[in-house]
């Protein structure tokens, strides 16, 4: 497995963990940024943009390796109709 996904995958789960509402977007880019600050140098030169992260994310919880974010229950409201 490549070791930054796998690096990835794991500050996910301990941030969802965390903080279990966090949405995919936002758990990316933080992801991203703990990742790139915490592991050793080769990794951290591996790890790719927020869009390649949330997709090893996808695919983690899409193949049971990760738990995915809880559902906050807020909607987003569409906006008005163009007359």
């Amino acid at each position: 497995m490549n070791p930054a996904r796998q690096a990835c995958v794991l500050a996910a789960r301990a941030l969802w963990q965390d903080q279990p509402s966090l949405g995919m977007l936002e758990t990316a880019n933080e992801v991203r940024v703990r990742v790139r600050a915490d592991a050793d140098r080769e990794v951290s030169r591996r790890v790719p943009g927020v869009d390649a992260i949330r997709t090893w994310l996808e695919e983690a919880i899409a193949a049971g390796e990760l738990p995915g974010p809880v559902e906050s229950g807020r909607r987003v409201r569409a906006g008005k109709a163009r007359r």
